[in-house]
């Protein structure tokens, strides 16, 4: 059972990750920019 609280997590997170990105790129759309300048600058740090 000590495997399904990481799992959980980790979709958690993935929800999340693409809820944000899923933001992101509504308002990128939005205003016209390239989709989700944060994320990757958090991916590249």
């Amino acid at each position: 059972m000590h495997f399904t609280l990481p799992r959980y997590l980790r979709t958690l997170r993935e929800t999340f990750a693409d809820f944000v990105y899923g933001i992101d790129a509504a308002n990128a759309i939005r205003h016209g920019l390239q989709p989700s300048p944060r994320r990757t600058a958090r991916n590249t740090r």
